[in-house]
């Protein structure tokens, strides 16, 4: 069993049953047990074909302490979140691989009020403990205790919009055959849009395509559906359903920095407050956070470092380029990423704008012209950086190491930043012209790539 390999920044993840089985996932369930040193624990799973053994082995490994284990049964991760939190309990694991495809599975860990286990805050402990395997079983075993929270997470994230401001839109919702099939159907159910759902229903096999919209190819069936059914919008989710994306009524993708500006928009109309986004993020965030009197920061990427420095920073809502949005204004959310909210704040922002989505973004379009995020496969990360700053430095405005190296112009600016885990640089620009974009990308990325 390589370790190293399953082990990420954040979670652990791999190939069922090559990489991670049923073995693993009993040691995992013993040495979380002894990292909190609980006496309850909580568990979920989303709706991955591998889910039910690695669920019963984890599950045997946690009661073989004499712990007892907390059963949320199918979530999606933003509800998992929500029971950890809501139940007090000391920690708790996710069964999940999010957007990956049907191979793999994988374990998100969790402290008390749902904060993030990492790699800086545990787990690499908890790898030693499963490396090591030094455990005794209690002379008593602990219960399984069920517990169902769905209707208490729905009703939450509906206290974030007015209902009544909700038209009858017609919204294509693309449901991955992920955990948003259960959380989000029950939320869009209290409000008088007519659905148009496509991948419907619970199925860890993917039969339609994989449950990662940030994928072009698996954005095609949403697409061509809003444009046959003239839907208003279009919203996708990925597999554990924590994250959501939109199409506008064209049929065209709209990038996830552009919705973190619509999400502060419709936020600060009801609850002036901070902001925070991630630095990969387009300037049409701060431009609409500004013109709203809001305030903003900038945040390194990685939800361990929004959830904590929301927390610090009484900051009201974060949103990142990937479609993770973190909420801090409501108390019973306990500054998680939400899916479920987003999707709902967008509906009653075009509602109560009373304007095509399109039209919405015009704005953004017409003067904001964002790369997404290139990858370039680079051996000393660091080094090239370096480089980066020296070939800049004496013409930038403004030059900040943050997360990776940020380079400020006036009418155009790239952050370049390593890869946790690969040899890579990836390299975000955004430019006042499609045509400055354009050259000011080939330049950067020859300075990468030679």
């Amino acid at each position: 069993m390589d370790l190293d390999a399953i082990f990420k920044a954040y979670d652990i993840r791999g190939i069922f049953p090559e990489q991670l089985n049923e073995e693993f996932a009993e040691r995992l369930g013993k040495a979380i047990v002894a990292f909190f040193k609980a006496k309850k624990i909580g568990i979920a799973r989303d709706m991955r074909l591998s889910g039910p053994k690695l669920h019963s082995a984890l599950v045997k490994g946690i009661i073989s302490q004499g712990c007892d284990a907390v059963d949320f049964g199918l979530c999606s991760t933003d509800e998992y979140y929500f029971c950890i939190a809501k139940t007090s309990l000391p920690g708790g694991v996710m069964i999940t691989a999010s957007h990956n495809p049907k191979q793999y599975n994988g374990f998100k860990i969790t402290g008390k009020k749902a904060s993030p286990v990492g790699i800086e805050t545990g787990l690499l402990e908890i790898k030693k403990l499963v490396e090591e395997n030094n455990f005794l079983n209690a002379k008593k075993k602990g219960n399984v205790l069920k517990k169902n929270l769905l209707c208490a997470f729905e009703k939450m994230c509906l206290k974030f919009v007015n209902k009544k401001n909700v038209k009858k839109l017609r919204v294509a919702v693309d449901f991955g055959n992920g955990m948003a099939s259960l959380a989000a159907k029950k939320a869009f159910e209290e409000l008088p849009i007519k659905i148009i759902p496509l991948c419907y229903g619970l199925d860890g096999s993917f039969p339609n395509h994989e449950a990662n919209p940030l994928v072009p190819e698996n954005r095609k069936m949403i697409e061509e559906k809003v444009l046959l059914e003239k839907a208003d919008l279009g919203i996708a989710f990925d597999g554990d359903a924590d994250r959501c994306f939109f199409i506008d009524e064209r049929g065209k993708f709209v990038p996830g920095d552009f919705i973190c500006a619509l999400l502060a928009k419709n936020f600060l109309q009801k609850q002036k407050g901070l902001i925070l986004f991630d630095l990969r993020c387009s300037k049409f965030v701060a431009k609409t956070i500004e013109k709203n009197n809001g305030t903003w920061e900038l945040n390194k990427v990685g939800h361990s470092f929004f959830k904590k420095n929301m927390k610090e920073k009484k900051a009201v809502f974060g949103g990142e380029l990937s479609g993770h949005y973190y909420y801090n204004f409501k108390k019973e959310n306990y500054v998680s990423d939400n899916a479920v909210i987003p999707a709902l704040q967008i509906l009653e922002l075009l509602s109560v704008e009373n304007k095509k989505f399109s039209e919405i973004l015009k704005e953004a379009e017409e003067n904001f012209f964002v790369s997404g995020e290139i990858n370039s496969e680079v051996k000393n990360k660091e080094a090239k950086m370096k480089e980066l700053e020296s070939a800049y430095n004496a013409t930038a405005k403004k030059i900040f190491w943050l997360d990776g190296i940020s380079v400020e112009f006036e009418d155009w600016w790239f952050n370049a930043r390593p890869s946790n885990t690969e040899p890579l640089l990836r390299l975000n620009l955004e430019a006042n012209s499609k045509q400055l974009l354009e050259e000011k990308l080939r330049e950067v990325l020859k300075i990468i790539r030679e």
